[in-house]
C-alpha cells in the first residue's frame, strides 16, 4: 500500500484549527431547512408542534408535516390579491386549531386545520387597508385583533386601524371612538395586545395608548374605550401575564402603567413609570412568568425587573437595529433576538449568548419558538425556514470528575490525588490541609502552617508534599511518613509562586516573584541541596512545569511569556509570546509533544513541536474564556480537560487535530466532509468520510 501522508505540521494547522473550533464552540444546530419559491415573511407552529405553517411574498401558505421529513408541504390558498399577495402574519389557535393569516392589504382569513394538517374553508375579512400591522388572538380564542380600514378618515386614509374579528363566527367590529354628537372615527393603531383575562385590549397610536373593552350584547360585540394615556410616538404594547401592568414602547422609550390588582377592571391603571432607552423602542415583551420586561432599542435589548422597574441587564447586539424578540415559552430567562441574517439566543440573567444561529443568506423576518420551547424556527428573505435546536452543539462538557475518568484512563488520579492514587489532599482553611486515603479514611492533618497555603505539589514518588506558602522565604515540605513539616530556604528574595519536581524527583524547580526560575538538586524529598541553574525571565515567574520525560522545563511569567528550556543545558529553545496576562496553567501531555498554557482569565493555547524542533501555536482553545481551576490531558493525549473555577463543569477540548476533525464531522447538522475538503484542506487520506454526490449542493442543516 502507498504510504499515507502525515498530518499537517502545527504551523499550517493553526488557521484551519481555529475555523473548526469555532464550529464546535457554536451552540445551535440546524435540524431542518424548508425551502420555498419566494421570500418567507412569517411562520406559526401547530399547537402540538408537529406542523409548521409558513407564509411568503407570493401569497402562498405552506403547511409542513415535521413528522414526515420527505413529504411535500400542503399548499393553502391564502385568498390574497395580485396587488397585495404577501402573507404578512400567521396565527395558530392552540385549542380550536384555527389558522389565521393576513396579506399585504390586510385581508384576514381564518380557516380550520385539523391535527393531521388538513385544511377546511373558513371566514374571510376583506378590510382593504394598506397597513397590515399584524394579528393578535384573544386568550379565549374567540376573537382576533386585526387590521381594518373601512370607516376611517376617508378614501385617502392610509393610517393603520384595527377591528375585533370573530374566529368561530363571521363578525367584525371596528375599534372606533363614537359619541351622541359625532360620527364614529377609527382609532389609529400601530400595535395591539389582549389583556390576559381577555375582553380587554390595548392599542398603541401616534399620540396615545388606549385601553378598550369588548362587551357582548344582543348577540353582537361592542368595543368601547375605557381610558387613554398620552404618549408620543407609540409603536408597541404588551400586557404583563399575571399582574395589572401594561408596557408601551415608542419614540421616547418605554412607559409602564400599573394598576391596583382588580382583574375585573384591568384598565384601571393608576401609576406611570418611564424607563429610559438610548433610542426609539419598536418591540417590548414580558417574560412568560412575568419576571422581566424586555425592550429592543438601537440594536440592544434592555431588561428590567418586572416588580421594581430597575434595570437588570443590557444585551448588546452587533447590528444597529433588531428585527424582533421572542421569549422561550418553557425555559426561564431564555430570549431569542434576530437582526440581519442571524439570530441569537440569550440567557438574560447572565447576559450570555447561548447560541448564535447563522446560515441564512437573506434577512430574517421572524423567529418563533415551538410550543414546547425546544425548537426555534427562523424565516428569511432567502426563501427558507430553518428549524433549530439551540441546546445542541457547543463544547463538550461534563459535570463531575467521575464523568471524565474514562477520558483520562482507568485509575488516573484526580485533582489533589497523589501519583500512586493512594492519598488525596484537601485544603481545610487558609493555613490547614488534611490527608485522606483512597478508601475515604482520614489519615493526618497539617495544621498551624506559618503562612497561608497557596499551592501544593506531590513528589513523583508520593513521598512528600511541596508547599508554596504566602510570603515564606522558601518552600515547605510535608513528609508523609513522619507527618512533619520542614521549611527550607534557597536563594529566592521574593515570594514564591510555584514548585515542580522533575520526573525523577531529583530536582526541584521554583518560580519566584524576583523574576527567576531556579532549579535545585533535591536528593531527598524534603530538603533543598545545591543550586544547579538559574533561569532569568522577563517578568516575575509564575509557573514551572517539567515535561514527562524530563527533557524540557516550561516557565510562565506575569507578562504572559512562555519559555521552553532544554534541561540538558537549560538553553532556551522556544519563547512563545502570545498570551493575555499572567500565566496561570502549564500542562504537558504524556508524550511531551504538546504543552497547554492558560492565562488567569482562562484563555488557552496548545503548543506543539514542529519541524527542526521549533514550537508553534497549534490551537487557540477559548473564544469566550472562563477562569480555570486546573487542566489535564487525557491518557491518550486526544483531549484536554479544563476544570472551570466557577464550578460550572469540566470542558473537553480536542487536543489532537485528528480528534478535532472527527468531532466536527460527527456534529449533528454538519455537512459530511467532501472528498475535496478531505484532500485539499485536511490532508487525511487515511480517514474515511461520507461522500456527497455534488460538493456544491446545499445540505439541509449544514453549519455555515
Amino acid at each position: 500500500a502507498a504510504p499515507q501522508p502525515p498530518s499537517p505540521p502545527p504551523e499550517s494547522q493553526a488557521l484551519l484549527d481555529g475555523v473548526l473550533r469555532e464550529v464546535l464552540e457554536r451552540r445551535g444546530t440546524c435540524l431542518r431547512v424548508l425551502s420555498s419559491r419566494a421570500a418567507l415573511l412569517c411562520a406559526a407552529w401547530s399547537p402540538e408542534g408537529t406542523h409548521l405553517a409558513t407564509g411568503d411574498t407570493a401569497g402562498r401558505i405552506h403547511l409542513w408535516d415535521l413528522q414526515s421529513p420527505g413529504a411535500e408541504p400542503t399548499r393553502i390558498d391564502a385568498g390574497t390579491t395580485a396587488s397585495g399577495p404577501g402573507v404578512k402574519a400567521l396565527l395558530w389557535a392552540a385549542r380550536s386549531h384555527q389558522l389565521a393569516c393576513c396579506d399585504d392589504e390586510a385581508r384576514v382569513r381564518v380557516m380550520k386545520v385539523d391535527r393531521k394538517g388538513a385544511c377546511a374553508p373558513g371566514r374571510t375579512y376583506d378590510a382593504g387597508t394598506r397597513v397590515p400591522w399584524g394579528l393578535q388572538l384573544s386568550p379565549d380564542e374567540e376573537r382576533l385583533l386585526g387590521p381594518y380600514s373601512e370607516g376611517g378618515a376617508g378614501e385617502g386614509d392610509t393610517a393603520p386601524h384595527a377591528a375585533v374579528l370573530g374566529v368561530t363566527r363571521q363578525e367584525r367590529v371596528p375599534v372606533c371612538d363614537s359619541g351622541p354628537t359625532k360620527p364614529s372615527r377609527c382609532a389609529e393603531v400601530r400595535a395591539a395586545a389582549w389583556a390576559p383575562a381577555g375582553k380587554v385590549f390595548a392599542t398603541a397610536g401616534p399620540d396615545a395608548v388606549g385601553v378598550w373593552r369588548v362587551t357582548r350584547r344582543e348577540h353582537r360585540d361592542t368595543v368601547t374605550r375605557q381610558v387613554t394615556f398620552p404618549m408620543a410616538g407609540g409603536l408597541t404594547v404588551a400586557w404583563h401575564p399575571g399582574a395589572p401592568a401594561l408596557a408601551a414602547g415608542g419614540a421616547k422609550g418605554v412607559v409602564v402603567f400599573r394598576g391596583s390588582g382588580d382583574r375585573r377592571r384591568p384598565w384601571e391603571l393608576e401609576t406611570r413609570q418611564e424607563l429610559e432607552t438610548p433610542g426609539a423602542v419598536e418591540h417590548v415583551a414580558w417574560s412568560p412568568e412575568g419576571q422581566w420586561l424586555a425592550a429592543a432599542s438601537t440594536g440592544s435589548v434592555h431588561l428590567w425587573h418586572a416588580d421594581s422597574g430597575l434595570l437588570s441587564n443590557v444585551l448588546h447586539g452587533e447590528d444597529p437595529s433588531l428585527g424582533g424578540l421572542s421569549w422561550n415559552p418553557r425555559r426561564r430567562g431564555v430570549l431569542a433576538t434576530w437582526s440581519g441574517t442571524q439570530a441569537r439566543v440569550w440567557d438574560v440573567e447572565s447576559g450570555r449568548v447561548l447560541a448564535t444561529l447563522t446560515g441564512h443568506a437573506g434577512s430574517i423576518h421572524q423567529a418563533v419558538w415551538s410550543p414546547d420551547g425546544m425548537r426555534l424556527v427562523t424565516v428569511s428573505a432567502d426563501a427558507t425556514a430553518r428549524i433549530w435546536d439551540d441546546t445542541l452543539g457547543g463544547p463538550l462538557r461534563r459535570e463531575t470528575w467521575e464523568e471524565v475518568e474514562p477520558f483520562l484512563g482507568k485509575g488516573a488520579p484526580g485533582p489533589g490525588w497523589s501519583p500512586d492514587a493512594k492519598h488525596v489532599v484537601v485544603q481545610d482553611g487558609p493555613r490547614a490541609f488534611s490527608l485522606w486515603t483512597a478508601s475515604g479514611e482520614f489519615e493526618a492533618r497539617g495544621e498551624e502552617l506559618p503562612h497561608d497555603l497557596l499551592r501544593w505539589v506531590w513528589h513523583p514518588g508520593s513521598e512528600a508534599l511541596g508547599l508554596v506558602l504566602r510570603d515564606a522565604p522558601g518552600p515547605g515540605f510535608w513528609d508523609l511518613a513522619s507527618k512533619t513539616l520542614t521549611l527550607s530556604r534557597g536563594r529566592e528574595k521574593a515570594p514564591l509562586w510555584d514548585l515542580a519536581w522533575s520526573p525523577s524527583g531529583q530536582q526541584l524547580a521554583i518560580a519566584c516573584d524576583d523574576g527567576w526560575a531556579r532549579i535545585y538538586d533535591c536528593p531527598g524529598a524534603c530538603a533543598l541541596d545545591r543550586l544547579l541553574w538559574s533561569l532569568r525571565l522577563v517578568f516575575p515567574a509564575r509557573r514551572v512545569a517539567w515535561s514527562p520525560d524530563g527533557q524540557f522545563l516550561a516557565t510562565g511569567d506575569a507578562g504572559g511569556l512562555v519559555g521552553i528550556w532544554d534541561s540538558r543545558g537549560y538553553d532556551l529553545v522556544a519563547c512563545p509570546q502570545t498570551q493575555w496576562g499572567p500565566l496561570q496553567h502549564l500542562v504537558w501531555n504524556r508524550s511531551g509533544s504538546c504543552l497547554f498554557t492558560a492565562s488567569e482569565d482562562g484563555r488557552g493555547l496548545l503548543w506543539r513541536q514542529g519541524g527542526a524542533g521549533r514550537w508553534a501555536i497549534a490551537a487557540t482553545l477559548e473564544a469566550r474564556p472562563t477562569r480555570l481551576r486546573g487542566a489535564a490531558f487525557s491518557h491518550d493525549g486526544r483531549w484536554l480537560l479544563a476544570m472551570e473555577a466557577d464550578g460550572a463543569g469540566i470542558r473537553l477540548h480536542p487536543a489532537e487535530f485528528e480528534t478535532l476533525v472527527a468531532q466536527v464531522a460527527s456534529r449533528p447538522g454538519r455537512n459530511a466532509f467532501t472528498e475535496q475538503e478531505r484532500t485539499h484542506y485536511l490532508q487525511f487520506r487515511s480517514q474515511r468520510w461520507h461522500r456527497q454526490a455534488d460538493a456544491g449542493e446545499a445540505h439541509p442543516g449544514s453549519v455555515q
